[in-house]
């Protein structure tokens, strides 16, 4: 298991990819709509607190809106009122 993730919807994964794979392609999830939206979202996955700052950097500069989630300390963020 990883220790931090960031969510976001599935649409906007083409904003990360390039820095996804740029340090070295961690891997991504996508989590199929489930509920009263129905949105698709996906989940990048890193371990590296300096890849997932360069995501937070491309989302934020875009305002897209993201979850960031710290798995060893519990710890959620939400950005820009995620909907899913």
């Amino acid at each position: 298991m990883t220790q931090y993730e960031m969510q976001v919807l599935q649409a906007d994964i083409r904003m990360l990819l390039a820095t996804a794979d740029a340090t070295g392609g961690e891997p991504i999830e996508v989590v199929p709509g489930t509920g009263a939206n129905g949105k698709a979202y996906a989940v990048l996955h890193t371990n590296s607190l300096a890849e997932l700052a360069s995501w937070r950097e491309v989302l934020q500069a875009s305002g897209r809106p993201h979850r960031l989630v710290n798995r060893a300390y519990d710890y959620r963020q939400e950005v820009n009122d995620p909907d899913w």
